[in-house]
Order: structure tokens, then sequence, then C-alpha cells
């Protein structure tokens, strides 16, 4: 990483390069000043701006600094995804599930279809 980079306020997981963060605040504060112009005053992040944040993304995403942390962020993923579906099989829900599919499936057969 960078020495003196920061997490990217949409994607956590993601340090960015100091100028590469510039560019992204900005538009924060730009997007957040629009929405406070319109009226609108929710928190999070403001309007549009994971859109924008995504396809940004997309534009950095071959640059090595950028495709390392993402390679990196996608095996943590996997990992935790065959985590959860081994929790998930070892407890009553994925029973549960069976059951209520079965149940849709054989309520199906009662009724014509339209």
């Amino acid at each position: 990483m960078a020495r003196f980079s920061k997490l990217h306020p949409c994607f956590g997981f993601l340090h960015c390069q100091p100028d590469h963060y510039r560019q992204i605040y900005n538009q924060l504060c730009q997007m957040r000043d629009d929405d406070i112009k319109e009226g609108n005053l929710s928190g999070g992040m403001p309007t549009g701006f994971q859109d924008w944040a995504f396809e940004d993304l997309k534009t950095k995403a071959n640059d090595p600094y950028y495709a390392k942390q993402i390679k990196e962020h996608l095996g943590q993923l996997d990992i935790t995804i065959e985590a959860t579906q081994r929790q998930l099989n070892t407890t009553y829900l994925s029973e549960k599930l069976k059951e209520l599919e079965e149940k849709k499936e054989s309520l199906s057969g009662l009724i014509a279809p339209e």
C-alpha cells in the first residue's frame, strides 16, 4: 500500500492513491452539496455516489495497484462465501428452506397454471 493511502469511502477494503482519493473526496463533497441544495438532508452516501464510485473504480481496475487489492478482496469474499454456505448447511435454515420449497411445489400442483 502507499505510504499515505486512505481507504475508499464506498469500498472500505480499497486503499486509494492520494491523487485518486482527492478526486473521490471532491466528487463526494460535490454530490453531498447537490443533495443539500435539493433539500435532501438524509445521512449516508450522497444520492448516486455509489454508482459513480463503481464506474470510477472500473477505470482504475486495470491499474496494478488497484487490481491487486481487488483480487485479494475477491479471494477473501470466496472464503467468506464458502464459510457461510457451510454454516447454512449445518443450521436449521437450510432444512427450513427445503421444507418451504417442497411445500410450494406440492401446493403448486393443486391448481392449474394461469
